[in-house]
């Protein structure tokens, strides 16, 4: 009774209504995760081994898979990686052996032995050495890509990439023209230019030779010109 006296006088202010209760936010919906990318099964079923430089053996072994010898092709950014191991001449040299129906193979360390330092220098080493030193190898590439770049000129079609011979190799391929040829200048020249090969006969000499008697050609015992004229004195 009196709280209601005292709310008609205006003693008591009026209950304030509570504040509307805000909406609560609604949680955004977690994203499905992202799934790992998947290893580039080209490169050993591995994806370090395609972000990281590989070995002379693996890119000697990439080449081989490239060029259908074994396995499945490599990503083409691992086989980047390859060339640039190998350098350019070495890069080159695989592509000859290639072009003249060599095995790549042939050069393969073996899976097990990549990564072993002394496999990995013996390989480095075999593949300098016929590079730099099979000239009959690039004396017969020079000869195929001549006749490809004259095959195309003629068909009228683009002319394809040359294989890129080392600067080393031209210059020993050259070197071995020029001994051939001054070989070749000495023999014409020590033949004397004569279809004998520069030996003339000489007429044997009859100096000191008794006449033989025309009449009796045979001497007195029957030998067959054993007779012979009285020297005069």
């Amino acid at each position: 009774m009196l709280k209601l006296l005292a709310t008609i006088f205006g003693f008591t202010t009026a209950v304030q209504a509570p504040p509307a209760r805000q909406p609560s936010a609604r949680k955004k919906p977690l994203a499905a995760p992202k799934a790992p990318p998947k290893p580039d099964r080209h490169v050993s079923g591995r994806l370090v081994v395609a972000l990281r430089t590989p070995t002379i053996g693996e890119a000697v072994l990439a080449f081989a898979q490239d060029v259908g010898e074994v396995g499945s092709k490599p990503s083409p950014e691992f086989l980047a990686l390859c060339r640039k191991v190998l350098g350019e001449d070495l890069w080159a040299y695989l592509q000859a052996v290639k072009l003249t129906d060599g095995r790549i193979t042939s050069f393969a360390i073996g899976v097990n032995r990549i990564g072993d330092p002394l496999a990995e220098q013996g390989l480095l080493l075999r593949l300098e050495s016929k590079c730099y030193g099979d000239l009959d190898l690039w004396d017969e590439i020079t000869r195929r890509e001549a006749k490809r770049r004259d095959n195309a000129i003629y068909g009228g079609r683009p002319i394809p990439v040359m294989i890129a011979i080392p600067d080393k190799v031209l210059k020993a391929l050259a070197a071995r023209l020029a001994r051939r040829a001054e070989d070749a200048r000495k023999h014409r020249k020590g033949a004397g230019g004569s279809s004998t090969g520069g030996v003339q006969a000489t007429p044997e000499s009859t100096e000191g030779t008794p006449p033989v008697d025309p009449e009796n050609p045979d001497g007195p015992d029957g030998t067959p010109g054993a007779a012979a004229l009285p020297v005069p004195k």
